[in-house]
């Protein structure tokens, strides 16, 4: 099987991108990462974006968008930008509290998934801390929920750190999630968000066994930015940490998949 291809997740270097997002781009690229994933495009057109992708070398590994551009009008103006940028994973990034009714949100997603499917894009959803929180009286979490409810074309982006936030472990919850986890955030956890990858506790090794049985198609790297940090710093540090783990056979990858 070839190596599983590695991307950042954007909003690691969310001010940088803000100030100069070619140059941010440039610099992703240097590290080594093969990709990116969008976390807003900064009000440029897509033709622009995919233009400074080109230029970088990057792919577009998918991109967070909210929910509320996910619904009415605003649904096709996404799929029209996400055609002519080349991105197909289209992924939530998480629910404000009033929207966090687990049925009727994976009632939605699959209707997304059967209306995106027709322009060959696909929907998913990123984990975050409260959705590994069990219901009262007993009733799953909404992850769970999500799990049991959604079509299999759906992606379940799982968040190691996210998980193992609420102190739970990440790896029960990639062998449930199977082939929905086309994409997954790689994100170490020591107590606390913003440590290095290789520093903590994520079991890196079992994470990536896991990815290649089900297929995985990404590794999307995310830092939490951390007001003093030097970001770029940061995001170089991980990738350094995941190669050491991933060892010179998860990296033989010439040509990382379009999404």
């Amino acid at each position: 099987m070839p190596a599983i291809p590695i991307a950042l997740q954007l909003y690691s270097l969310h001010e940088q991108c803000k100030k100069d997002m070619p140059a941010a781009l440039r610099r992703v690229a240097e590290m080594g990462y093969h990709g990116v994933e969008f976390a807003g495009y900064g009000d440029r057109d897509a033709i622009d974006v995919r233009q400074m992708l080109y230029d970088s070398g990057l792919r577009c590994a998918g991109a967070h968008i909210k929910i509320e551009h996910l619904e009415g009008p605003e649904l096709y103006q996404t799929v029209e930008f996400s055609l002519a940028l080349g991105n197909s994973y289209l992924v939530v990034p998480w629910l404000p509290p009033e929207r966090r009714d687990y049925v009727a949100f994976s009632e939605q997603l699959n209707f997304l998934a059967a209306e995106l499917s027709r322009f060959r894009l696909r929907i998913g959803y990123h984990s975050h801390d409260f959705d590994f929180v069990p219901g009262e009286g007993g009733k799953p979490s909404g992850w769970q929920t999500l799990i049991e409810r959604c079509d299999p074309s759906v992606i379940l982006q799982l968040d190691t750190a996210n998980a193992l936030s609420v102190g739970v472990d990440p790896l029960p919850l990639l062998d449930t999630a199977g082939r929905r986890t086309t994409t997954i955030h790689l994100k170490e956890w020591s107590g606390q968000h913003g440590t290095i990858i290789g520093a903590g506790e994520v079991a890196w090794e079992e994470v990536f066994r896991r990815c290649k049985a089900n297929g995985t198609l990404w590794y999307i790297v995310e830092h939490e930015p951390t007001e003093g940090e030097d970001a770029f710093d940061r995001v170089s540090q991980d990738m350094e940490g995941l190669i050491a783990r991933l060892g010179a056979d998860g990296l033989k990858r010439q040509d990382p998949p379009v999404c």
